[in-house]
């Protein structure tokens, strides 16, 4: 059982320490650029498979590259908000 505790809070020391580096890189300006790449990459994608008459095997290759986008930012915000979250805890007042 301590093991577990122990597992789990490196777990978060590191989502901690990744959410600090990716908190610094959100707020430069070449960030804006790479979310709006991405951003236009799922948009372009979720286009052509909407409104295009190929045959749905045509965009495994691009679904596939989609998920890997969406699973990077979906981590980089995750460990953004471990780390916001933790710092909220300490500076919220205790109650006595």
């Amino acid at each position: 059982m301590a093991d577990d505790v122990n597992v789990v809070e490196e777990s978060k020391k590191e989502a901690m320490v990744r959410g600090q580096a990716f908190d610094e890189m959100i707020r430069s300006e070449g960030w804006k650029y790479v979310k709006a790449y991405i951003e236009n990459k799922i948009k372009a994608f979720a286009n052509s498979v909407l409104t295009g008459d190929k045959d749905i095997s045509i965009y495994e290759g691009d679904r596939r590259e989609i998920i890997g986008l969406r699973k990077l930012l979906g981590s980089i915000e995750t460990d953004i908000k471990v780390l916001r979250d933790e710092y909220k805890k300490d500076t919220e007042p205790t109650k006595e």
